[in-house]
């Protein structure tokens, strides 16, 4: 014991010398602060008085600098979010897109149309067509006020022209806007701006819409694309030489998916066989049952004969084929398979299904 009381003293002396050393509560001498230096203004060092200005961004022509009293704002761009679209810099017009025809396009003239007409109905713009100019007022609503006391007011009015300049090829477009007439409808709502200012940022505005609008219709189009490539179903003929439905899928899953379509096109289900991949439906155009009501769009359209139909799948080297056949075992003619063909492309490509 008595090796060990030294050796314990000796580091507790040791900590307070470092508590001495390290903290000023312990210290003897408090750490003052460092006073404080300063000047009557602001000196820029020599070296940065003249900073090197970069060649890269620079103003456009007739840029000029903004007096204190004009309000200033981000300025407004186009979006070129259409594949195929983009901006000529050296044309003058600032409100302009190119808009180039891509492969997928069969008519790009009649796609511009669309999308400028739903443009139109979505953001409910009157406008008015001649030639390839359309004429269009807009009105730029604000909501007022809160829950049950809520509503709309008309804030402004922008009237301008929209051209779409079709070239001779059909491969390329330009489509630009002109403003007409710009008017505040409800002021204290309004952005504070000139009108100068404002007519700009809605020119630009107006004309991103129609560029987001033709990115939607463009997504529209892929995906009704992607779902017709999806649904393989064809009209052919089987070996006996009798008009067929036929599909490139496995005939369970034909046989299930093909149930649906059965259904919507308005035949009644009398009995199925999962094991020989045959229905045995009714079909009456003329059906008035309470029923009725719930049925699709494409119900009870097809012109066929009151009675009893056979829907018989097979499979065959080039596919699975699917036969109508009447209660006599007789094909339905060409026409007839056609029809149910043209209905039933129809309900499986906007149901997505797997046939």
């Amino acid at each position: 014991m008595s090796y060990f009381k030294p050796a314990l003293v000796l580091t507790a002396a040791s900590l307070m010398a470092g508590c001495a050393n390290f903290s000023p509560l312990f210290a003897d001498d408090l750490v003052e602060d460092a006073p404080e230096q300063t000047t009557a203004e602001l000196v820029v060092p020599e070296q940065y008085t003249n900073p090197n200005k970069s060649s890269e961004f620079h103003l456009y022509d007739g840029s000029h600098e903004a007096k204190r009293a004009t309000q200033l704002t981000s300025p407004s761009s186009i979006l070129l979010i259409f594949q195929g679209s983009w901006i000529n810099k050296d044309d003058p017009h600032p409100y302009k897109l190119i808009v180039e025809k891509p492969q997928y396009l069969d008519d790009l003239e009649a796609f511009i149309s669309l999308s400028v007409e739903e443009l139109m109905a979505g953001r409910e713009y009157k406008y008015t067509k001649t030639g390839n100019k359309y004429r269009v007022e807009a009105i730029k609503r604000k909501e007022t006020g809160f829950w049950f006391w809520s509503g709309n007011v008309d804030v402004e009015k922008f009237v301008f022209d929209l051209t779409v300049d079709m070239k001779p090829h059909g491969r390329t477009a330009e489509v630009y806007i002109d403003p007409i007439r710009y008017e505040v409808l409800k002021r204290g709502e309004a952005p504070d701006l000139s009108a100068q200012v404002r007519t700009d940022q809605l020119a630009v505005e107006m004309m991103n819409q129609f560029s987001i609008e033709m990115s939607f219709q463009e997504r529209l189009k892929v995906q009704k694309d992607n779902v017709s490539q999806q649904v393989t179903l064809t009209v052919g003929k089987n070996s006996a030489g009798e008009d067929v439905i036929t599909s490139q899928r496995e005939i369970r899953t034909v046989f299930r998916e093909f149930e649906d379509v059965i259904s919507a096109l308005g035949f009644d289900i009398e009995d199925e066989d999962d094991k020989l991949y045959s229905y045995t439906v009714k079909y009456d155009k003329n059906n008035t049952s309470f029923m009725s009501f719930f049925e699709s769009e494409y119900a009870r359209k097809l012109d066929l004969p009151k009675g009893v139909y056979e829907v018989v799948f097979m499979s065959s080297v080039d596919g699975v084929h699917v036969a109508f056949t009447d209660e006599t075992g007789q094909a339905l003619p060409k026409e007839q398979v056609q029809a149910i063909y043209d209905l039933a492309i129809k309900y499986a490509n906007e149901e997505k299904l797997d046939l």
